[in-house]
């Protein structure tokens, strides 16, 4: 695939996606998530990277506060769930060394 079909795929994606999220920074990309269940409670900051089939969610189990912060400049790989039912943050940057494939958070 070229790169020139790819941005317009990341393009398309965020024009249709990225009001969902309560933020979502400048060049951040979810690369053919799984589900993303609560996208209204969560957070992603520039420069994300969220690779294929994560599974992102920010469900209250009460009627609390929910929120799911993903930090700038953070790379999370392939095949994991995160799962905030409270507040969870991640500010600072988190490499592909922190978030490796196949984690459950």
């Amino acid at each position: 695939m070229s790169i020139y079909f790819r941005n317009i795929i990341k393009f398309c994606w965020r024009l249709l996606n990225a009001p969902r999220f309560k933020k979502m920074g400048k060049g951040s990309f979810i690369y053919s998530p799984l589900k993303i269940n609560g996208a209204k409670n969560i957070i992603i900051g520039n420069r994300v990277r969220i690779q294929y089939k994560t599974w992102l969610a920010a469900c209250s189990l009460e009627k609390s506060n929910c929120l799911l912060e993903i930090g700038d400049g953070t790379q999370i790989g392939n095949f994991n769930h995160i799962y905030a039912t409270e507040c969870v943050y991640n500010r600072k940057k988190c490499t592909k060394e922190s978030f490796v494939n196949n984690i459950y958070i």
